[in-house]
């Protein structure tokens, strides 16, 4: 069985699946080559957890989110490991 985002993700255009993270000590914003943004406060994401792929973070809301880390630089991993570190201290 294939999941259901996977399906939706190949269906999107290219220009939406095209994904840039932006990321600062106040918000985590996901951006695609079609200029649609949605930005997540820090303050909303109620936990974080890696694996050798991915930051998970759960929202408040309840919501789940993924970064993949292959999107950041080394030295960026870091900084973002920092941030999910200190949840909601921007």
């Amino acid at each position: 069985m294939v999941p259901a985002i996977f399906v939706a993700f190949v269906k999107m255009p290219q220009a939406n699946r095209t994904i840039i993270y932006e990321i600062d000590a106040k918000a985590i914003v996901t951006r695609d080559a079609a200029d649609f943004a949605l930005a997540i406060p820090w303050r909303s994401v109620a936990a974080a957890r890696e694996t050798r792929e991915l930051l998970f973070l759960t929202l408040s809301s309840g919501a789940l989110r993924f970064i993949p880390w292959r999107a950041f630089a080394p030295q960026d991993r870091a900084r973002l490991r920092a941030m999910a570190t200190n949840l909601g201290a921007g």
